[in-house]
């Protein structure tokens, strides 16, 4: 089993405001690298939260 302190660093991240902009992320926390410059700890870190496709179908009422 991983050791849930992989994710302390990701989370301290996504709670500062280091993170604004970024949403619907998740983050692997095995592979959060502090001394990679932050586009390339995304690009090794970073996947869609769940199925970006499926926003396209959604109903939107009142609009």
């Amino acid at each position: 089993m991983i050791n849930p302190e992989v994710m302390q660093a990701p989370v301290v991240w996504l709670a500062s405001d280091a993170s604004d902009g970024i949403n619907g992320q998740r983050f692997i926390g095995y592979y959060w690298d502090e001394d990679m410059p932050l586009e390339e700890r995304m690009k090794k870190t970073a996947a869609p939260a769940a199925w970006p496709q499926l926003g396209a179908q959604a109903i939107r009422l009142n609009q």
